[in-house]
């Protein structure tokens, strides 16, 4: 599970620090930010995000060998749907705050997400630019869920930890998130490339319900009312 693994990166890792020019030092408190890490908000939102970066990684990698190689694009058409990916990411990334500054991060997170389901399950059935065209634009919309769950995990973490806790979990998430180009690459190799695409689909369905159960932002892990 990802929370192990940062829990196992947070101890090895953490250093002690001195504070001005003095001999003495003062520890981190390390039970404080994994007591932090532990908290509802921060799991889920933390364990969400991971998966989400794992798919991104997975399909970034692979995007254009698997349009010129199974699809049957031309290069240069396989790098424009490429480009149109984040094309779409841009537009999320730019109204994802503002929407869930309106709608709450929940609703945003899921439907950010959840969007992309179909469209992985779709892309190894698509044969047609311009359908291939739509669903890369909209593959993009993914891009917008990094923008909202980092700025609630900052806000629901404690403020004496913030700086460590973050600093740890972002570092953490994207170690743990990179595995997803070697996942998809090992899929390929072994010829379960359109496997590979209902792989991440589940792993993004799995995201996409794990925001479904993430509560409300509560500043510095204590309730906003």
């Amino acid at each position: 599970m990802p929370l192990v693994a940062v829990g196992a990166l947070i101890w090895v890792t953490v250093p002690s620090f001195e504070i001005g020019g003095d001999a003495a030092t003062d520890e981190i408190p390390v039970d404080d930010v994994l007591a932090a890490i532990r908290t509802r908000q921060v799991a889920l939102a933390i364990s969400a995000v991971t998966i989400m970066i794992f798919v991104f990684q997975g399909v970034s990698a692979f995007y254009v060998i698997y349009l010129t190689s199974v699809t049957g694009f031309a290069q240069s058409t396989a790098a424009a749907m490429f480009s149109l990916v984040f094309l779409g990411g841009a537009v999320s990334q730019t109204v994802s705050g503002g929407l869930a500054d309106r709608f709450g991060d929940r609703p945003v997170l899921v439907v950010a997400a959840g969007v992309t389901v179909p469209v992985l399950v779709a892309i190894p059935v698509l044969d047609s630019e311009i359908a291939v065209a739509a669903a890369s634009l909209l593959l993009g919309v993914r891009l917008g869920v990094n923008a909202v769950s980092n700025a609630y995990i900052i806000d629901v973490l404690p403020e004496a930890v913030t700086g460590t806790a973050w600093g740890t979990l972002r570092t953490a998430s994207f170690i743990l998130g990179a595995t997803g180009s070697t996942v998809v690459g090992a899929m390929a190799d072994a010829e379960l490339f359109d496997e590979a695409f209902l792989l991440l689909a589940v792993l993004t369905a799995v995201a996409a319900l794990l925001y479904t159960r993430l509560p409300a932002r509560t500043v510095g892990g204590n309730s906003n009312t």
